[in-house]
């Protein structure tokens, strides 16, 4: 990893670590709460079975891992992110949830290096994280080594919708919106501004594409909200 990538990816966890408290309250916000329902149809792309692993990167306090574990009961569960105080309220809800801690396990680590053995999952989630990684190859080759072979990654993230009138729409939304209800939830305008920022210079879904097949990927690509989001869905070959 490049010095300038190490600067971004401190960068990114300071500012999470920042909003941490206050960040399932703006996710509430700027989605006006559709942001667990785009989550749940991610993870129906799945169709785990009791006793296969899931691994749930930029998982900041943990929404998908407890999706995940109504939806598909008696599965592994392991949520990753950079963010220390985002992992302590995933821990924190966790130990409030009466779900066995045998089956879910939340810990601080990079998604480019990852502390597990190759091909020791059977899916990989990401939910609005992707465009917070600076190098996308590489987080695409560090998914493609945990995974078995045909195991599916599944990545939600902001998109650019190619109709012109919903584009402006949605730059003034995101310019000028998103800040303020940010600020609203968390006293935090810069984190909310980098938010927007990120999406405006976050890849093209043919980029993102290219990254996944040359990792080894079979990629698919749905869109929700008339282009707002994309759902990657990537299988190992």
């Amino acid at each position: 990893m490049t010095v300038q990538n190490d600067l971004n990816q401190k960068k990114v966890r300071d500012l999470f670590s920042a909003i941490a408290d206050s960040y399932d309250l703006g996710n509430q916000i700027i989605s006006f709460g559709t942001h667990i329902h785009f989550k749940k149809k991610a993870l129906m792309e799945l169709n785990l079975k009791p006793g296969q692993r899931l691994l749930d990167l930029c998982t900041g306090t943990g929404d998908l891992i407890f999706l995940s574990l109504q939806l598909f009961p008696g599965i592994i569960a392991v949520g990753v992110d950079l963010s220390e105080q985002m992992i302590e309220i995933a821990n924190s809800r966790l130990n409030n949830s009466g779900i066995l801690k045998s089956r879910v396990e939340f810990m601080v680590a990079d998604a480019l290096n990852l502390p597990f053995e190759d091909e020791s999952f059977e899916a990989v989630t990401t939910a609005f994280g992707l465009r917070n990684i600076d190098d996308k190859a590489g987080y695409f080759n560090e998914v493609n080594r945990i995974l078995k072979p045909q195991g599916r990654l599944v990545v939600l993230e902001f998109s650019n919708p190619e109709d012109a009138l919903l584009k402006h729409a949605y730059a003034f939304y995101l310019r000028h919106l998103v800040p303020i209800l940010g600020y609203l939830a968390s006293k935090n305008l810069s984190a909310y501004k980098y938010l927007t920022e990120s999406i405006f210079n976050y890849p093209r879904a043919h980029q993102i594409e290219r990254i996944a097949v040359e990792a080894g990927f079979i990629f698919e690509l749905k869109k929700f909200l008339s282009g707002f989001l994309s759902l990657y869905i990537c299988t190992k070959k």
